[in-house]
């Protein structure tokens, strides 16, 4: 499978497991994938370990994960195949961020885990702004016309658990 890129298309090699690819179509809705052209060497192989995954880059160092689900393990690749993507191309810089389009431009907001950017993102969502992204944001620094707010097609993930007993949960989507 080739997943296309900024600079050229990243090819992965995934096990045949159905699961994995519905997963996969849930966490990257928007990423193009493509069958890939034969022989070259994968930058990214998935494969089953014991009950999980393992997710690894073999064209860039670093790159490994193991999960426990499928859901999980496209979660982890899409991260290397982001990963990739900042290896390649020097201009790109990778943000822990979320990302909204106003009419003046991108807003980002940085923060650390948990800071509250995916629950800022929706909200945003919600009053009709187009989101770029809730955790990972990449701005192109390299344009000649400004810098640049690339959208990555991640699906967003909001957190729970949410408030507790039925009446906190109707003030806190009432609010919310």
């Amino acid at each position: 499978m080739a997943f296309t890129g900024l600079d050229r298309p990243t090819r992965v090699v995934l096990p045949g497991d159905a699961v994995l690819v519905q997963a996969l179509a849930l966490a990257v809705p928007g990423w193009e994938r493509r069958a890939a052209s034969p022989g070259g060497e994968p930058d990214v192989t998935v494969r089953r370990d014991g009950a999980g995954w393992r997710v690894v880059a073999t064209s860039w160092p670093g790159g490994e994960s193991l999960a426990a689900d499928p859901l999980s393990a496209a979660n982890a690749l899409s991260g290397l195949l982001v990963d990739g993507q900042l290896t390649r191309c020097r201009d790109l810089l990778g943000l822990h961020a979320a990302a909204a389009v106003f009419a003046a431009g991108a807003v980002v907001c940085l923060g650390h885990a948990e800071a509250g950017k995916s629950t800022r993102a929706l909200r945003l969502a919600a009053r009709g702004h187009t989101v770029l992204g809730d955790d990972r944001v990449l701005v192109d620094a390299g344009r000649s016309d400004g810098w640049t707010t690339v959208a990555l097609g991640l699906a967003a993930k909001a957190r729970v658990p949410l408030p507790p007993g039925e009446a906190c949960l109707a003030v806190f989507v009432e609010r919310h």
